[in-house]
């Protein structure tokens, strides 16, 4: 193992607690302050007021670098253990892919808070989950064809397995319930005409299950440092070629020409 750079477990490990860190932090204070409800609000909810939204920017933004390192990370150690076509390079390719569209979108929710860009914030929102979800299920797949790489266990293929199904079943029920609880909300929209008690249950339902969505998908990438321990991470190196700086071969021969210097 190389001793520069950072172990990829620590990398990982934190790129697990800033969510949770982060999420808990900007609820107590915008709780505190009155900004929003006390019961289960929307995570973006709790980060659209100052002073929790500069922390919640700051943090997302860090997180979606973070992110950037660990499906990158994770790339190279599937792409650097591809013998006899176990691991297929292109599920390796897509699933890059789809890490990064995750933390660009992850960086769109930081940057387009709610109150002000709505759209976008949904849009980024939307990144996350979707991409999100098609990562850790190519990942799954790939974890299964990669016996090989070390911090491997079937015990870990399983579980990630399990963490799968439950972040995708957490965030159809999460956008399920939170379209019914909005439509049924506004009379104008409404389709059930449901009760206030029922549409109030959705909604609390719906915040549960986006809290429940985010904290399955850091499970799943934490699983990432069982692996991880055995790389190191350190600062991008760049190779440039050698130039030699001189005449040019036009000087050179009116140098050479009677003994004149003048080109």
């Amino acid at each position: 193992m190389p001793s520069g750079g950072v172990r990829g477990d620590i990398i990982a490990v934190l790129h697990f607690f800033i969510p949770p860190i982060t999420f808990t932090i900007t609820y107590f204070i915008s709780t505190s302050l009155d900004h929003v409800v006390q019961i289960f609000p929307y995570i973006s909810d709790t980060g659209t007021t100052s002073p929790e939204s500069c922390l919640f920017t700051f943090f997302l933004a860090l997180y979606s670098l973070l992110t950037l390192i660990v499906v990158y990370t994770r790339w190279r150690i599937v792409a650097n253990r591809n013998v006899s076509g176990r691991a297929t390079p292109r599920l390796n390719n897509v699933a890059i892919c789809c890490g990064f569209a995750a933390a660009l979108g992850a960086l769109i929710v930081a940057s387009f808070q709610e109150t002000s860009v709505l759209i976008v914030h949904l849009v980024g929102a939307g990144m996350i989950f979707l991409f999100g979800i098609i990562y850790i299920w190519l990942q799954t797949i790939i974890s299964y064809k990669l016996p090989f790489v070390k911090g491997y266990s079937a015990c870990l293929c399983h579980f990630r397995f399990v963490v799968a199904c439950l972040t995708t079943g957490s965030v159809i029920a999460f956008f399920i319930t939170g379209i019914f609880s909005h439509t049924e909300k506004n009379k104008s929209t409404a389709i059930f005409g449901l009760s206030e008690e029922v549409i109030y249950a959705m909604h609390i339902s719906s915040t549960s299950l986006e809290w429940a969505s985010v904290g399955w998908l850091c499970i799943y990438f934490v699983t990432f440092a069982a692996e991880f321990k055995h790389v190191r991470i350190g600062m991008p190196v760049m190779h440039t070629e050698p130039r030699t700086i001189g005449f040019s071969q036009m000087e050179l021969d009116s140098i050479s020409t009677d003994g004149s210097n003048k080109f």
